[in-house]
């Protein structure tokens, strides 16, 4: 078990200064679903390694729905590479569309490239090429009763958002590791809250997806659990709380760092 404590500042409550919240460190993250979306994947030769990948998501306040239509994913050596570059390893999936705010707080798409073989080696970019937004409406999106492949819902509607420079999809840099003794699973990291970014044309509001991407192993991934008890904070009605991980950068002479989320 471990504890994490927090101290309220002067005033919000008196003589409970100090609480404690005792939560677990899980060792693995939850999964929504068992199955995931049919991909199509290219075997290269006995050196490939498997690879899965999903999405995950932050909270985004504001929206009551973000949902975007995934199609293929690319992979590079060179993290320098342009979209244009011949050599990358192009992955197309069964479009696939999903809410982002259901993946939030630690929650895990299935697969959506669900053991895709991929050569053994070292790779230091990913593309997400995503579905035009008012290209015409793919199955997954039809499924789902969406207008657009990629949408935004609040409390006043439903409204088109817009991935600049779709077809060369969203970039990712950042190094990992293909070996053939373990399959790979990668989770890409969206942040709706602060990737979405509204423009203002002649009185009508337009929404992009510009997103900072980050990807993770699920191997190497864990999440905190516990429980409020809402009626002993009651009284504490600007109470707000922060939760924070920390992680050693170094084993040798270890200096924590906050983790993102």
């Amino acid at each position: 078990m471990t504890k994490v404590t927090w101290k309220r500042t002067a005033g919000q409550a008196g003589d409970r200064a100090i609480r404690v919240l005792w939560v677990s460190a899980l060792a693995a993250v939850v999964i929504l679903n068992a199955c995931g979306p049919a991909t199509q994947s290219t075997g290269l030769g006995s050196t490939d390694g498997t690879v899965s990948v999903s999405f995950t998501d932050a909270p985004a306040y504001g929206f009551l729905n973000v949902w975007i239509t995934a199609k293929a994913i690319w992979f590079h050596t060179d993290d320098t590479a342009g979209p244009d570059d011949p050599a990358w390893l192009k992955y197309p999936v069964t479009p696939y569309s999903v809410d982002l705010l259901t993946l939030t707080n630690g929650a895990i798409s299935p697969a959506i490239w669900d053991k895709i073989k991929l050569p053994e080696g070292t790779y230091k970019q990913i593309r997400i090429i995503m579905a035009g937004t008012t290209e015409a409406l793919t199955a997954s999106a039809a499924a789902h009763g969406l207008q657009y492949n990629n949408e935004v819902v609040d409390g006043l509607g439903v409204d088109p958002l817009y991935i600049p420079d779709f077809s060369h999809g969203i970039r990712l840099a950042g190094t990992f590791t293909v070996t053939t003794s373990a399959t790979l699973r990668l989770a890409i990291d969206f942040n709706a809250g602060e990737d979405i970014v509204d423009i203002r044309r002649k009185g009508v509001t337009e929404y992009y997806l510009k997103p900072r991407l980050a990807y993770f192993d699920l191997d190497d991934a864990g999440a905190i659990s516990g429980t409020l008890d809402a009626a002993a904070e009651a009284q504490a009605s600007s109470a707000q709380f922060v939760f924070k991980a920390e992680a050693p950068n170094d084993a040798a002479a270890p200096e924590y760092h906050v983790v993102k989320r």
